[in-house]
């Protein structure tokens, strides 16, 4: 069974284009195509088909049954390949490239953005991130969000980060504040149809955007920091003023990571 579902417009160097995504029922991606008309797109699908019975989205109705093509409403297993494929569309080069990786950050930025835990600790309250098992590592972190701006977190790799970036932001350093290397993950609010992709699959309102930063410049993220920020999301969704320690094991029963996090005190 393959189905033929469109994403929405997309904007690339050339213009304004469609962008498909044909999805197999074991959940193999077997066509991924930005064409101009759905006639185009769903044409190939056909011809590329080895058999299998076709359907569409119930948008795609009007050209698909031409093609050969029964409309059906989404199917529960195309949700993720739809939101993963709308995700690098939406993030090109900065993408997560791991499917496991993806899954992971996206399943737990929801119990963070429902939490609103920068309502209670802001930017210049950093908290401690602790890694014990598999891996063993102490970082400090801190909430986006309080200044009504931009939210997320941002999680610094070396000891004192936190407070040479407040000397420094004073001090009109900025070059020296860019150097502090980080993992940061924040939220936005475009493009629209990786939002619809993101929220039917993962009841998802935001995108994350995850950036990995390395003596001032953006480096690629490997799954186990995608790990190390999903996990810190899905704690910070959990604790409160009053219960402010946290923890959770992620990996292999092999190899565990156990990451605690124990936020400040809030201010009266």
């Amino acid at each position: 069974m393959l189905y033929a579902m469109k994403l929405g417009t997309i904007e690339t160097g050339d213009g304004s284009t469609n962008a498909y995504l044909g999805v197999r029922d074991d959940g193999q991606v077997v066509s991924a195509l930005l064409e101009q008309t759905d006639n185009a797109a769903l044409s190939k699908m056909a011809a590329a088909a080895s058999g299998e019975k076709l359907y569409c989205e119930t948008s795609l109705a009007p050209v698909g049954q031409q093609l050969g093509f029964e409309p059906a409403s989404m199917f529960g297993w195309a949700l993720e390949p739809r939101a993963a494929f709308a995700f690098m569309l939406a993030r090109g080069r900065d993408a997560i490239a791991d499917p496991n990786a993806l899954r992971m950050l996206c399943q737990s930025a929801p119990a963070f953005l429902r939490a609103r835990p920068w309502q209670y600790w802001t930017d210049n309250e950093p908290f401690e991130v602790v890694l014990d098992g598999a891996r063993q590592a102490r970082y400090e972190a801190v909430l986006m969000g309080a200044a009504g701006i931009e939210v997320g977190v941002a999680i610094y790799t070396k000891a004192g980060a936190v407070r040479r970036l407040a000397r420094n932001f004073a001090a009109g350093r900025m070059n020296l504040a860019k150097l502090e290397d980080s993992l940061v993950v924040s939220f936005d609010t475009k493009p629209t149809f990786a939002i619809e992709a993101l929220r039917d699959c993962y009841d998802l309102d935001l995108m994350p955007c995850p950036l990995k930063m390395r003596t001032g410049f953006p480096a690629p993220m490997e799954p186990e920091e995608l790990a190390l920020l999903a996990s810190t999301l899905l704690l910070l969704g959990g604790v409160t003023p009053q219960q402010r320690k946290a923890s959770i094991s992620f990996g292999t029963a092999d190899e565990t990571t156990k990451v605690s996090i124990a936020m400040p005190e809030v201010r009266s």
